[in-house]
């Protein structure tokens, strides 16, 4: 895990979350964001790639955090409104959708999906940020 500390440590903070936000407010927004391409999807995928997307921005701010505080355990307040914020971003990106007319639709599902992701990825950090923090100071 040291050299995926090492690794993360390089990239400048707030980076992979910027990337990550950019992203999302691409394929959220764009009227056309694949261009002329037609994914074939099944029924609900894309319920599926929203829970994903607002999962992974809720997982990258949580270990953008942590590299913040040097790897220190994230106390689960903290885990809970990283979360919570993660999905309250959701809730506002389909509110400028409604907003800005271009053929993207406000979704009570796309909410929920994005509250399901960013709850569900707050939930399994908290069980797993064991695994990111450094526990040299742990056996003294």
């Amino acid at each position: 895990m040291e050299r995926f500390r090492k690794l993360i440590a390089k990239i400048p903070t707030g980076l992979i979350s910027g990337l990550t936000i950019a992203l999302i407010l691409w394929l959220t927004l764009a009227p056309h964001p694949a261009g002329d391409i037609q994914l074939p999807l099944i029924p609900g995928a894309d319920k599926v790639i929203h829970m994903v997307m607002f999962g992974f921005l809720t997982f990258v701010v949580l270990l953008e955090w942590m590299k913040h505080r040097r790897w220190a355990m994230l106390p689960l307040p903290l885990v809970g409104a990283v979360s919570i914020a993660c999905a309250l971003f959701g809730l506002g990106d389909e509110l400028v959708q409604r907003a800005m007319g271009l053929g993207r639709e406000f979704e009570t599902l796309d909410i929920l999906a994005d509250t399901a992701g960013a709850i569900a990825a707050g939930g399994i950090w908290a069980m797993v940020q064991k695994l990111f923090a450094d526990n040299s100071d742990a056996s003294a």
